[in-house]
């Protein structure tokens, strides 16, 4: 039995990068004959208050103590067949941490998702090169056998910098059981526009803000928030629900329509669309701007629309929800697709060959 380490940033079932990408996966690693074991940087502790304000001693010393057993982890790594690090070993300081994981590990399956090399920082000041180094991210591409990443265009950025070693896409990975097509809603009257994401990505959200209030004067409609902030507005009809793991299928059953806004600017692509994977797969339609990996995932005019222009935002969800028969198609079609492309069947057969490959 082969055994693997999974370095993580955040604690298990937490964050959707890796709740919804590789965490899926573990079972079937295991019952392919894989000994699975996982290292988080961030305790549970920390990770309950590092994103709200104050406790800011609780905080350094949190994180200092896992900075701490982080350390003495990786004079571990050497007992494993293959070490899968995502994101960053370190997510401060120098990139010491990095090389040092890559000679202690036999071999090291990176993944890099967003397009963290785009991270690159313009500041002169030692200090903040020092704590905030993109550097680290091309050591551990330059040094991993096999690099995983959110879209085929940032699978080519670091083809690039490895020279030799493969890399591949594999987008978010969803459950087609959990997320299940939603019923017909009874209560029809208002169409439900949704939007689903945290504070990090709130400012995409914010972008087409003053789309939907030229819409609302066309026509009314609600505006669905999921996420882990408050959000208001003087005249939209706007319902904010704070995002459930326990409540997360039936909070996005309330979305008629969906919503994936993204700027024209070289962070987006690698962004992997998850937002608009997981309205296909509840069977929605969406509309999404024209950009980045969400043009390899919908089909324009099939599973949803691709937008370029406010003029465009506007036309496309006044057509979905003027025409009950179009969404209902769209969304039709999202969902076969996402299950014939997109599902956790599927992408747990490239995970395990990538494992047998290496092992």
């Amino acid at each position: 039995m082969k055994r693997v380490l999974f370095l993580c940033p955040f604690p298990q079932n937490c964050a959707a990068g890796q709740r919804l990408k590789f965490e899926p996966h573990y079972k079937y690693l295991k019952d392919n004959d894989f000994e699975i074991d996982i290292d988080s940087f961030m305790s549970e502790n920390l990770w309950k208050i590092i994103y709200k304000d104050g406790n800011y001693i609780k905080k350094i010393a949190l994180t200092l103590l896992c900075i701490l057993r982080r350390t003495f982890m990786l004079f571990k790594l050497g007992k494993y067949d293959v070490v899968y690090i995502f994101l960053y070993v370190m997510p401060v300081g120098p990139i010491i941490f990095e090389r040092l994981a890559c000679f202690m590990s036999r071999k090291i399956i990176y993944d890099i998702e967003d397009n963290l090399l785009e991270q690159r920082s313009q500041e002169k000041s030692f200090i903040k090169k020092f704590f905030s180094s993109s550097k680290r991210y091309e050591v551990l591409i330059e040094n991993a056998e096999y690099i995983i990443a959110s879209t085929p265009s940032l699978a080519l950025q670091c083809k690039k910098i490895s020279k030799v070693k493969p890399a591949s896409c594999i987008l978010p990975t969803l459950d087609s059981k959990k997320f299940f097509p939603r019923q017909k809603k009874i209560d029809s009257k208002l169409i439900c526009i949704g939007w689903t994401g945290t504070f990090s990505s709130k400012k995409y959200l914010e972008m087409i803000i003053p789309y939907l209030e030229d819409l609302s004067k066309k026509i009314k409609f609600k505006l669905l928030i999921i996420g882990n902030f408050e959000f208001s507005h003087p005249f939209l009809n706007i319902e904010v629900l704070q995002w459930s793991e326990k409540e997360e299928i039936s909070q996005l059953h309330q979305i008629d329509i969906g919503l994936y806004p993204l700027p024209n600017d070289p962070w987006i692509t690698g962004k992997s669309g998850l937002k608009t994977l997981q309205y296909m797969a509840i069977g929605i339609p969406s509309v999404s701007s024209k950009f980045g990996n969400i043009t390899n995932i919908i089909s324009n005019g099939i599973e949803g629309f691709l937008v370029e222009n406010n003029e465009e935002w506007i036309a496309k969800l006044h057509k979905l929800i003027c025409n009950n028969e179009l969404r209902e198609k769209m969304g039709r079609n999202a969902r076969l697709k996402f299950q014939s492309k997109f599902s956790q069947e599927i992408n747990q057969e490239k995970y395990l060959d990538i494992f047998k490959t290496l092992t």
